[in-house]
């Protein structure tokens, strides 16, 4: 469940160049977000606009609540006992790539799409 949490909050970092203007999307906004694996899996987090997200990383799906606080996107999983996880994020580059840094202090790329697609996770 933390790593599901982990790579939802993943989708939001920080250090990267490049700026987008001020009206423009910022990462945690409603949308779709995908990191590609060294091993080629591909994990996907979809936020939604009334607050929730779904967060598929291999076989395993997480869902939960998720909130924007300046530069960073938290999430906090459904399940019981879950533990709020915050992620911290740079602007969103043409072609919808930004750099998002988990508590760790790793840092990933993540692409960011404004479409919401109601099964894709589903589907996997």
């Amino acid at each position: 469940m933390r790593l599901a949490a982990g790579f939802t909050l993943i989708l939001l970092a920080a250090a990267c160049s490049g700026e987008t203007a001020p009206d423009g999307p910022k990462a945690g906004d409603p949308g779709t977000y995908t990191r590609m694996m060294p091993d080629g899996a591909r994990n996907l987090t979809i936020i939604r606009s009334d607050g929730t997200y779904e967060t598929q990383i291999g076989k395993s799906r997480s869902v939960g609540k998720v909130r924007s606080d300046g530069d960073q996107t938290c999430f906090k999983g459904s399940s019981e006992g879950a533990v709020e996880t915050c992620w911290t994020n740079g602007p969103i580059r043409p072609g919808g790539t930004f750099e998002s840094t988990d508590l760790d202090g790793q840092t990933y790329t993540i692409t960011y799409s404004p479409d919401v697609p109601v099964d894709e996770i589903r589907a996997e």
